[in-house]
């Protein structure tokens, strides 16, 4: 026990890089600017009812009752997927995340949205880890170390 509270303390400080990471990475990388999709096209208005969804509450009724809207309007606009799933992994419902998130992923592969969805299975295994339910073999593959090399977080 003692091993892996030295290990969860050390990995922590990590985490806390990675979060900080993705932070920066958000600002710099969160939604563009509508106008940039043709007048009245689908990906326009499922932005502008992301723009109306990031003035609720995060994870909020409201907030994702309007993003469901936009991917239903626009289902090739990524970030809405990206922001929708954002308050599954604050929940720690990590499938219903991954599963927007993939979708994301599969629609902007070069966006940070595959960073980040590495880095949400990382926490994750280190959150089982310590509560002694992950396999070794889990570990080694989405390490949080792992997330570093393959993102370049550090």
């Amino acid at each position: 026990m003692d091993k892996l509270k030295a290990y969860f303390n050390k990995t922590s400080s990590r985490l806390v890089l990675s979060v900080l990471s993705i932070t920066i990475a958000h600002l710099s990388f969160g939604q563009g600017n509508c106008l940039i999709y043709e007048k009245n096209s689908g990906e326009r208005k499922a932005c502008e009812l992301s723009y109306q969804a990031i003035g609720y509450k995060q994870g909020s009724r409201e907030s994702q009752i309007l993003f469901d809207s936009a991917i239903a309007i626009g289902p090739n606009y990524a970030w809405a997927y990206y922001e929708k799933s954002v308050p599954y992994f604050k929940r720690g419902l990590l499938n219903e995340g991954i599963k927007l998130l993939n979708k994301a992923v599969a629609l902007e592969p070069g966006n940070h949205y595959l960073c980040y969805r590495a880095l949400m299975i990382a926490m994750h295994v280190v959150l089982q880890t310590w509560r002694g339910i992950t396999t070794p073999s889990t570990k080694v593959l989405t390490s949080p170390l792992a997330v570093k090399l393959r993102c370049g977080y550090f």
